[in-house]
């Protein structure tokens, strides 16, 4: 068994939702090498996902002990605390003098500074590996995040009142320019429900104001929920539709079927690293305020209706080609 702490690896990731889970494959490796789980400092926010899944042992990087980094004279206490580690990963600081410095003194050399993005044109999960000396195609990674059983039952008893095929739908992004088409969202929603299917449009904090309007429309909004708990309810739902966004990398993660919508971003870089997940781009692109035409809807239909074979609620028969 693991020890649960000590002298392994501490990485230092500073990192969004998305790039987290974009980190994954790395932290196995990193597990694997050394006799004690990775310890991981990462924003607030993400420690419960972390702690979930129980890749590393997570502290929240606005800690203190984060600041000692950059300190041109950080205090003693700063050698204790990051020299109890063996090694650190560091994709923060990289090209500052005060933080190569001090990793490197604080562990006696054996520490490493990285880029937090690649040079090159690859995917950010190859460019993560490769900073501690694993070369892999992004075509075989996953990023799999197990749910715990009874997360998962829960959100089951909460969300799936009615048995039908549930399409969970986030129409956000942590940026605009990567929200496809409002409209676009909604009109396939509305074809889903009139085809008898089950549907919650999930929204995270940035979305928080588009509460009322989505529900003015009728559509069940899940909002206001934690990142284990979209975990949780991303692992239960049957097919999943969502923008370039975090949502998407941890519903890819968590083993959902479905499409990830791309437009101004690249997906070679950028894809759900998941063989369930398809992601499709949408030329021309609609942006967020803007009405999608016919065909970009029936083309994300279509990829749907692909993902939906493949889904544990029906193998054999499209549900998209019912009536």
């Amino acid at each position: 068994m693991k020890r649960q702490s000590g002298s392994g690896v501490l990485v230092v990731f500073p990192g969004a939702l998305g790039d987290l889970v974009c980190l994954v494959p790395t932290l196995r490796e990193l597990d694997r090498r050394h006799d004690a789980l990775p310890s991981l400092l990462c924003k607030g926010d993400l420690v419960p996902l972390i702690a979930m899944a129980r890749l590393a042992m997570a502290q929240p990087i606005e800690r203190r002990e984060t600041g000692w980094l950059f300190s041109v004279q950080p205090p003693q206490e700063a050698a204790a605390y990051f020299g109890a580690f063996s090694s650190i990963e560091s994709f923060t600081g990289a090209g500052v003098d005060e933080v190569e410095r001090n990793v490197r003194k604080w562990t006696r050399g054996t520490a490493r500074v990285h880029p937090f993005r690649p040079s090159q044109p690859i995917h950010l999960a190859e460019h993560f590996l490769r900073s501690i000396g694993v070369v892999h195609p992004a075509d075989e990674l996953e990023a799999r995040l197990e749910v715990p059983a009874e997360l998962r039952a829960a959100a089951s008893r909460r969300w799936r009142g009615r048995r039908l095929p549930l399409l969970l739908m986030h129409p956000g992004s942590g940026g605009d320019a990567k929200r496809w088409s409002r409209e676009g969202f909604r009109r396939v929603a509305e074809r889903w429900l009139l085809r008898g299917g089950g549907l919650i449009v999930l929204l995270g904090a940035a979305e928080e104001s588009e509460v009322d309007a989505w529900g003015a429309e009728g559509f069940e909004v899940a909002v206001g929920l934690d990142v284990t708990e979209v975990a949780a309810l991303l692992s239960v739902a049957d097919l999943y539709l969502g923008n370039d966004s975090g949502i998407s990398h941890l519903a890819a993660a968590v083993g959902a079927f479905g499409v990830a919508l791309f437009g101004p971003t690249d997906p070679r870089s950028w894809r759900p690293l998941s063989q369930r997940m398809r992601a499709m781009t949408l030329d021309p692109w609609s942006a967020i305020g803007e009405a999608a035409p016919e065909r970009a809807i029936h083309a994300v239909e279509r990829e749907l209706d692909v993902a939906s074979t493949l889904t544990r609620w029906d193998p054999d028969t499209s549900f998209l080609e019912r009536k």
